[in-house]
């Protein structure tokens, strides 16, 4: 079953939506350039990531790689981790991939909620 953002019937979170740091490691030998997998589909897919995101009622904020390093990195705004979950699933990432799933603040969200408070 796919779940899509406020699919679990709590509206007052429509526009609480939080984000998520997506960090993505592999192995050369597991690379999707060295053809590990169905290398054309999930390429396919990891283009599209953006659009499934918001397929999913998320948005895709931003990625980035360090294609030596088979590392990438994205930042997600969503309703909760399941949604993120699902867009994982969904793109085929953990089929090539080692996934960690973080909550995270932006700058002026931490500088707010944490450094104001320690600073006089």
């Amino acid at each position: 079953m796919t779940l899509k953002g406020n699919e679990r019937g709590d509206e007052s979170k429509a526009n609480a939506q939080a984000l998520y740091m997506v960090e993505l490691n592999h192995e050369p030998e597991t690379c999707i350039a060295s053809g590990y997998g169905n290398t054309e589909s999930n390429a396919s897919l990891l283009m599209k990531i953006g659009e499934s995101a918001k397929d999913l009622g998320a948005e895709l904020v931003g990625g980035w790689a360090f294609p030596v390093g088979h590392r990438q990195w994205y930042v997600v705004k969503a309703d909760d981790a399941h949604v993120v979950a699902e867009l994982i699933r969904v793109t085929n990432l953990h089929l090539w991939n080692t996934i960690s799933v973080n909550p995270v603040l932006d700058h002026d969200g931490f500088s707010t909620k944490i450094l104001s408070k320690l600073v006089s």
